[in-house]
């Protein structure tokens, strides 16, 4: 199974997985209140998975 796409908003981190056959999205409380601990976040994903993160509401 692999990451297809991610979303973080200011409460939530919504990440997609899945293949030809299944497709599940997983919701996550994140627990960021800084901006840059968001965009380190983000750049650990796109650096570990090759998916950049959608961010809105920051």
């Amino acid at each position: 199974m692999r990451l297809h796409t991610a979303h973080i908003d200011q409460e939530r981190m919504y990440l997609t997985f899945g293949d030809a056959a299944q497709t599940m999205r997983v919701e996550l409380l994140h627990g960021m209140t800084q901006k840059q601990a968001l965009l380190d976040a983000t750049q650990k994903l796109l650096h570990e998975t090759g998916v950049t993160a959608d961010i809105t509401g920051w």
